[in-house]
């Protein structure tokens, strides 16, 4: 979505347009701004210049990725939004997120990057990170391979395998020991479904493995089926999980 309010739909077309003195390309799945003329960050004394800016918008079942005008590289998983100036200006290079992204970030130490969210901001300290939650009134530093959690008022961090939070910017989900509601949670935006439970304690099961994206969530299914806990139905979009218990009842 451009600043004046017109609306692109970047799957259906190579795009490519000047927008405030800054080329907008679109192809192979790649969204580029590249500044035509060198007027970043004249603004020396503000924080964040009130200029043009753009959304993208990627829906459930969708990805994308945008390279920034300073050169960030921001990868947005399904189901996410980035607001984000067409070039940067001031003392702060500042986007808005909603969802989760995989940010790569072009060092500059005179102008920190900073995300922002619904539950606080993101200043960024080095230059690779996944955000999929942030803190509130707190401030945490965190060092290579430490995740931030939030609990209500209060957060923690600790050390995470790397490869289970980010490996999805590869194409693959990999889970260790996690509840089957939460796996189906990113499957539903993943590949835009909605999952149904005949019995609700199904969710609580817990599994640990590792799933190509861009293969049909059938083969979860099926893999998920192999180990008697479960089976499952599929009318269109919609998923129904239920009991084996179930099934031979409903064959009786």
């Amino acid at each position: 979505t451009l600043s004046d309010g017109s609306v692109i739909d970047v799957h259906r077309k190579e795009v490519s347009v000047v927008v405030d003195g800054v080329q907008v390309k679109y192809k192979k799945g790649v969204l580029s701004y590249q500044p035509t003329v060198t007027t970043q960050h004249e603004e020396k004394n503000i924080e964040e210049q009130s200029g043009k800016s753009n959304e993208l918008v990627i829906p459930r079942g969708g990805e994308n990725t945008v390279i920034l005008a300073d050169g960030t590289t921001v990868h947005l998983n399904a189901g996410s939004k980035l607001t984000y100036p067409v070039r940067f200006a001031g003392k702060r290079r500042i986007v808005r997120l909603e969802g989760e992204a995989y940010f790569d970030v072009a060092g500059d130490e005179n102008h920190p990057f900073v995300v922002q969210t619904h539950l606080g901001e993101i200043t960024v300290l080095g230059t690779e990170f996944n955000v999929n939650a942030t803190l509130n009134a707190e401030t945490v530093t965190l060092s290579p391979g430490e995740q931030a959690v939030v609990f209500a008022n209060s957060s923690t961090k600790r050390k995470v395998d790397l490869e289970e939070y980010v490996g999805w910017v590869d194409g693959m989900y990999i889970f260790n020991d996690r509840p089957l509601g939460d796996i189906m949670k990113t499957f539903e935006r993943w590949y835009d479904i909605q999952v149904y439970y005949e019995t609700p304690n199904l969710r609580d099961i817990t599994y640990s493995g590792n799933l190509k994206r861009y293969g049909t969530i059938n083969s979860f299914l099926d893999a998920l089926e192999l180990t008697g806990d479960l089976t499952y139905k599929i009318s269109g979009r919609n998923i129904l999980i239920y009991d084996k218990v179930e099934e031979q009842e409903w064959k009786r």
